[in-house]
């Protein structure tokens, strides 16, 4: 099955929201002279990144509600740009928020935030 791509018609993730987490798995081993050296064992979990995405109109919202829908309600991998780099992300445990920012009678702003389990491509 093809990776679901993040749809264009929404905002990008906002970058002052961008915040990651890189954790490499790593062996710590006694040395002879009571030193401890470390070993890559391999690039670990996927990094994690937390975002934020600003909806400002109902059509936006709706393509944000059939995005999720069309990742099994947000446990799939789908590509994004993030960072300057493409990215294999999935929101983690499929969990999400929603605030409402502002609301007048012609405007509703929501604020979506996640964070994401993020592998380069």
């Amino acid at each position: 099955m093809a990776l679901v791509s993040y749809p264009l018609s929404l905002p990008a993730p906002l970058q002052k929201g961008y915040s990651g987490k890189f954790t490499p798995a790593v062996l710590l081993e006694d040395g002879e002279k009571g030193w401890q050296s470390q070993r890559l064992l391999s690039y670990g979990a996927p990094e994690t990144l937390t975002v934020s995405i600003m909806l400002t109109t109902q059509a936006e919202y709706r393509t944000w509600l059939n995005f999720i829908e069309s990742l099994d309600g947000g446990n799939d991998w789908f590509s994004i740009t993030l960072l300057d780099r493409n990215y294999r992300c999935r929101i983690q445990n499929g969990k999400w928020t929603e605030s409402l920012n502002c609301r007048t009678e012609t405007k509703v702003i929501r604020e979506i935030k996640m964070t994401l389990d993020a592998e380069a491509m």
